[in-house]
């Protein structure tokens, strides 16, 4: 999977180029995952570039069109501008689900849950989004 990503909040403007892998683990109408990136950051929020890995596990069921899933993951990143010092940054929680279009494309919506590195909550946000598999 490769990603390209710009948020702005009104005032600043981030962006980021990704890539990650999903090994999928059906059983059933119930799948399994194990999912791994590496994403990189610059622009304005960030005082140097930033690399982030995010290991992630999640589970979704199919129900046809749509696909509800819960996943937990993990984020690690660079400081202090070495790009190869990795320290642990947040977990995180995301609640979803996507709804299937056509066999190459999707929409999706999400709730995560951002938590701080005591497992406390410290900010929600809602995502929606639009998948198109080449």
């Amino acid at each position: 999977d490769l990603g390209a990503g710009v948020a702005d909040n009104g005032t600043n403007r981030d962006y980021s180029v990704s890539v990650g892998r999903t090994i999928n683990v059906p059983v059933g109408r119930i799948s399994g995952y194990v999912d791994g990136e590496v994403e990189y950051n610059w622009g304005d929020t960030f005082t140097s570039n930033e690399l982030h890995w995010t290991p992630t596990i999640g589970a979704n069921i199919d129900m046809g069109l749509v696909k509800p899933y819960a996943e937990l993951g993990y984020r690690l990143k660079s400081t202090d501008g070495d790009l190869f010092d990795i320290n642990k940054d947040a977990p995180h929680m995301i609640f979803g689900t996507s709804l299937a279009l056509t066999e190459s494309a999707s929409l999706s919506a999400k709730l995560t849950r951002s938590l701080d590195q005591d497992w406390k909550k410290t900010d929600s946000e809602i995502g929606l989004g639009l998948k198109i598999k080449f």
